[in-house]
């Protein structure tokens, strides 16, 4: 029993050495512009209780788009920008000085980021980089069905990264990171209504052409979003 067990984690262990020591994957790119469809939600649920109003008030995702590129520099050294823009929905019900009061519409989200990063390549086909930002959000044309008050907001602070790049086998890219952003959780008690938040994602690449390819990813955090796209590399 004990040998069959040394046999087969050494059989693992050499399929997977053959895949990460053999892989004919292409040098990661860092100067590259991508194109994506995306889904922001920010998952607002709030109830709303003082002395003249008891509501609640909740948003819910919709579509939107997101432009990117980074551009590499020297020595394993680039820039980059994000730019994406979501839609949601938002619905407010309750009584408002006693009288009842319902009222729905949109808004978008809008978010920005500029930085610089750096990357290692550990080997052929798996890279490790990190990065800092300066990262920007914005609530805008917020508009509810007979409210002429404006809601609009803004907020902007510093962010850093860190992910990991993996190409198995060629055309795939597996990609994972961890994020931190000054203005990422929605905060309604707050002057600036936003606060600090630590994100994840994960997705996938497939190359059709070296510089072509489509994507998927999704990002986990107090504010969630999926995107799917694609990207150039030059």
């Amino acid at each position: 029993m004990v040998s069959n067990r040394i046999n087969a984690s050494s059989a693992v262990c050499i399929v997977i050495g053959c895949l990460v020591a053999g892989a004919a994957a292409a040098e990661a790119s860092y100067t590259y512009v991508e194109a994506e469809y995306v889904n922001i939600d920010t998952d607002i649920s709030a109830r709303i209780e003082d002395a003249n109003t008891d509501a609640s008030f909740n948003t819910d995702n919709d579509g939107g788009f997101r432009v990117a590129g980074a551009w590499e520099l020297y020595r394993n050294w680039h820039v980059f920008g994000d730019y994406s823009r979501g839609k949601n929905d938002a619905d407010f019900s309750g009584t408002v000085l006693g009288a009842p009061v319902r009222a729905s519409g949109d808004f978008d989200v809008v978010r920005w980021r500029l930085g610089a990063g750096y990357a290692y390549s550990v080997n052929e086909v798996f890279d490790v980089y990190g990065r800092l930002s300066y990262d920007y959000i914005e609530f805008d044309s917020f508009s509810l069905s007979g409210i002429s008050q404006s809601f609009d907001t803004d907020d902007n602070g510093l962010g850093a990264e860190a992910g990991v790049r993996f190409n198995p086998f060629e055309p795939v890219e597996l990609f994972a990171y961890g994020r931190y952003t000054a203005v990422g959780d929605v905060d309604l008690d707050s002057d600036n209504q936003f606060d600090d938040d630590t994100l994840f994602g994960f997705g996938a690449r497939y190359s059709i052409t070296d510089r072509i390819g489509v994507q998927a990813g999704y990002e986990i955090g107090k504010i969630d979003t999926w995107a799917v796209g694609a990207r150039y590399s030059f």
